[in-house]
């Protein structure tokens, strides 16, 4: 009996303590007023039965200690804040750009030009194509909050329409909308729509890549080298290069181009929807001559047009003509032989002919009085010349011959260290004849001032053929 009277108040004290956590500190003195109600009811229930002992109600005692404070008040920490801020962020309302007069709550804009629109694209490239960038905007949406409108180029398009008076087809043309595809500035228009007002206006180009270089046609002598230099206006990536004829020239990324062999190739230069050309003719290199005729210890210099690098020179007889590291050949004994040049992978020739220097002329007959002028064809440095007998003619230091008298004589010439020899023959001057038909006098002649002023001719020739013409010799001259 005792046992049960236990259980039942312990059953009456749990149903009085559970209350008491579900109501807040407002009802703090109703939760008193219930548990002191069910405490006197749980002792008078003791009284009666008589049954009570001490024990049983020290342990109701603790069992109501472990539920309820000693103020009785019940205390919830996660509830310390709820309701602070009414109306506000802590209740989950989202915030605006305005504020409602009185009511504390945040109220969006309805005007589009408070938030923030975007591009996906500013510029783009001309390439021929229509290009339209996307707006972009991450608080409205387009078609609900907003339209956009586009700037359109106008193009002239023909038109093909049909005469039935005439019975034939023309051509007409009419303006048109097209998507921007030319190089330009244009517009994109953004409208508020539904709640939302206002306008928004950006703007986007197409430009165009435009590439210059520093060459638009070059010529290159074989393994020659040139370095293309490319202006870009609006670069759209990095510029390219490329050969249409990689046999005969190469181009690197960088724009080296390097000749390779004889011919022509087109050099390209490309950038986005740009490129220039360039035309590279392509040479072997040349020699200045490829015959020579050099006189004993003369000299002739041999150039290479078009040397890259080192030229290499060889004589194929040093004992006729030698040849320098600079090209410069020297005669040195009369024959023929051949100059060999390697210059750019490629071997060069020359023939070159070793002559002994001559006198023009060889030999002379000059009237005593006359003069002549001796030629050493072939000559180097300084000749010396001499006569074998100064009495009968006589020679300058500049080969000057000088007849004297009737005879014979040998002029000597020492050139290039040959000697070189000229015969003279001097003869006296032809008998002058005087032709006189007026008076029959005969008149003076000085053949060497020509002194007859009054005769009628003066006819030089041999006394045979002057006495067939009738002529008379002149006293002094025969």
């Amino acid at each position: 009996m005792k046992r049960i009277i236990s259980i039942v108040l312990t059953i009456s004290m749990i149903f009085a303590f559970v209350p008491a956590f579900a109501f807040s500190a407002e009802n703090e003195g109703s939760e008193q007023e219930t548990t002191a109600t069910t405490s006197a009811a749980a002792t008078s229930a003791a009284t009666e039965t008589g049954q009570t002992s001490s024990e049983e109600l020290d342990a109701g005692t603790s069992a109501g200690e472990a539920g309820v404070p000693e103020s009785g008040t019940i205390v919830d920490n996660q509830d310390e804040n709820f309701n602070e801020n009414p109306g506000g962020e802590a209740n989950g309302e989202p915030g605006g750009t305005g504020e409602e007069p009185g009511s504390g709550e945040i109220v969006p804009s309805h005007n589009i030009e408070d938030y923030t629109f975007a591009l996906s694209q500013s510029k783009f490239f001309y390439d021929g194509q229509p290009h339209i960038p996307d707006v972009v905007c991450n608080d409205l949406i387009e078609g609900v909050d907003y339209y956009v409108d586009h700037d359109y180029e106008i193009v002239q398009r023909e038109v093909e329409q049909y005469n039935e008076q005439d019975g034939e087809w023309y051509i007409s043309y009419e303006e048109a909308e097209q998507d921007p595809t030319s190089v330009g500035t244009y517009k994109v228009y953004i409208c508020g729509m539904g709640d939302y007002t206002g306008s928004v206006e950006l703007t986007y180009s197409i430009v165009a890549t435009s590439i210059t270089l520093n060459k638009t046609a070059a010529t290159l002598y074989r393994t020659g080298t040139l370095q293309l230099k490319a202006t870009v206006n609006n670069p759209n990536g990095k510029t390219t290069y490329t050969s249409s004829n990689t046999k005969v020239a190469t181009v690197t990324s960088a724009g080296k181009i390097t000749a390779k062999a004889k011919g022509t190739a087109t050099i390209t230069a490309k950038n986005g929807f740009a490129k220039k050309t360039v035309k590279i003719t392509v040479k072997n290199p040349s020699l200045n001559m490829s015959k020579a005729t050099i006189y004993l210890k003369g000299s002739k210099v041999l150039k290479v047009t078009g040397k890259v690098g080192t030229a290499y020179f060889k004589s194929s007889n040093s004992k006729v003509a030698t040849v320098s590291s600079g090209g410069k050949i020297t005669a040195k004994k009369a024959g023929t032989c051949t100059i060999s040049v390697k210059s750019n992978g490629i071997t060069l020739k020359c023939t070159v002919t070793v002559k002994k220097p001559y006198l023009s002329p060889k030999s002379v007959s000059l009237v005593k009085g006359k003069t002549k002028q001796l030629k050493i064809i072939g000559k180097v440095g300084t000749a010396k010349f001499k006569s074998s007998n100064k009495r009968i003619a006589t020679v300058s230091a500049k080969g000057v011959i000088k007849a004297k008298k009737k005879g014979k004589c040998t002029i000597t010439v020492k050139s290039n260290g040959v000697t070189l020899k000229c015969k003279v023959t001097v003869k006296n001057p032809p008998p002058v004849y005087v032709y006189t038909t007026r008076t029959g006098k005969r008149y003076h002649c000085d053949y060497y001032c020509w002194g007859l002023r009054n005769a009628n001719a003066i006819y030089k020739s041999t006394l045979s053929k002057a006495k067939k013409r009738g002529l008379t010799p002149c006293h002094v001259c025969y």
